[in-house]
């Protein structure tokens, strides 16, 4: 009877060791995520800060031409921008017609200009809001940030901001990995501290012949 009980007190710091390491590990892995996600925010705002960027300039041109008369302004405007940052894939401008087709009315892909866009390529407009949506293409990942172009305070058009999101996948998973070596350093030195423990207070658990 008397060993039964010197069991069962040896397995109890045992069983409260594993609860707490499986807690330190729920902690951890909550961190990483809420960690990974607050870092992507901050790295999306950046992006769309740097479409918004963009979306003065477009504005700037068409406030100097007074409207949409010279659309070889624009072009210019959005070949220069593919030119100077390496990060932005393809920008295009939307159009809505008066048929309802929306087209593309320059873009840096010189094929698409003319050709017709998505309803989904107005929504920036229709909704006068900016618009985020991902996308994978084989192993590329990228974003298109569609923003409404103004001309008077009116939503007139769309301007479609394809960005890589690479640099920003790379820094998220840069972050997860220190968080997970740091997380390993931490379970192993709290495992070591327990076994240590666990070896000091064993005597304490045998019972006497």
């Amino acid at each position: 009877m008397g060993n039964s009980k010197a069991k069962v007190e040896k397995g109890c710091p045992i069983n409260l060791n594993v609860i707490l390491l499986i807690i330190l590990l729920g902690v951890f892995s909550l961190y990483v995520y809420l960690t990974s996600q607050t870092l992507a925010i901050a790295v999306n705002e950046q992006y769309t800060a740097r479409a918004l960027s963009i979306v003065s300039a477009i504005n700037a041109t068409i406030y100097d031409n007074e409207g949409f008369g010279k659309k070889s302004s624009f072009q210019r405007v959005l070949d220069n921008l593919v030119k100077i940052d390496p990060q932005i894939k393809k920008v295009s401008l939307y159009m809505a017609l008066d048929d309802g087709r929306v087209v593309r009315v320059a873009s840096s892909n010189h094929k698409e200009i003319n050709k017709e866009g998505s309803n989904y390529d107005e929504l920036a407009t229709l909704n006068r809001r900016i618009v985020w949506e991902e996308e994978y293409k084989g192993n590329e990942h990228f974003v298109e940030v569609l923003a409404p172009v103004r001309i008077k305070g009116g939503a007139k058009a769309s301007l479609g901001i394809y960005m890589d999101l690479t640099p920003r996948d790379t820094q998220i998973r840069h972050h997860q990995l220190r968080i997970l070596v740091y997380s390993v350093l931490v379970v192993a030195a709290v495992i070591i501290l327990l076994i240590s423990r666990a070896k000091k207070s064993f005597p304490r658990h045998v019972n006497p012949k």
